[in-house]
């Protein structure tokens, strides 16, 4: 018979061969698409403070639910408020207007390390803030093992073409 001169280690071969899932390009669903929120918060009112200060965060999350998260974080480490004393007044995500002009994005960020926390000024091109910041989480993760919960943004900016990185200010 046909089946009896196939080997075992041959039969397994092909059977494992047409089990395979089908390849996907990296980018259509390995990749976390970051965007950008800018979310507007305060102190809920009280008798005693009827308007308290008004705070506004920039957050890059990859969704409205997880923006709000990292908002309450960094402001419960700013203002020491917490998401039950405080209320969220607005949450717009940004959007980039002109999405064919490659720019120079300077930014600054602090990271939580194995050894402790470190400052770091790092520069990208590419065509918009959201991509450059997506580069720099893969960046760091690949380079200095730092997880997107240890890394705080603190400035983005763009860097006018050919000037050189040590005369900045």
């Amino acid at each position: 018979s046909p089946r009896a001169s196939i080997g075992a280690g041959q039969r397994r071969r092909n059977n494992t061969a047409a089990r395979q899932l089908p390849h996907t390009p990296y980018g259509e669903s390995d990749k976390m698409v970051l965007r950008q929120y800018q979310i507007v918060g305060r102190r809920q009112p009280t008798e005693t403070n009827p308007h308290p200060q008004i705070f506004r965060m920039r957050v890059f999350a990859k969704n409205e639910v997880v923006a709000k998260s990292r908002f309450w974080y960094f402001l419960h480490q700013y203002s020491k408020m917490k998401k039950s004393t405080g209320e969220i007044l607005a949450v717009n995500e940004i959007r980039e207007r002109n999405r064919r002009i490659v720019n120079n994005y300077g930014i600054t960020l602090r990271y939580n390390s194995r050894s402790g926390t470190h400052n770091m000024y790092k520069e990208f091109r590419d065509v918009t803030l959201n991509d450059a910041v997506q580069t720099l989480y893969t960046d760091m993760a690949g380079r200095h093992r730092a997880r997107f919960s240890s890394i705080q943004l603190r400035d983005t900016k763009i860097v006018p073409a050919g000037v050189r990185a040590l005369k900045r200010s």
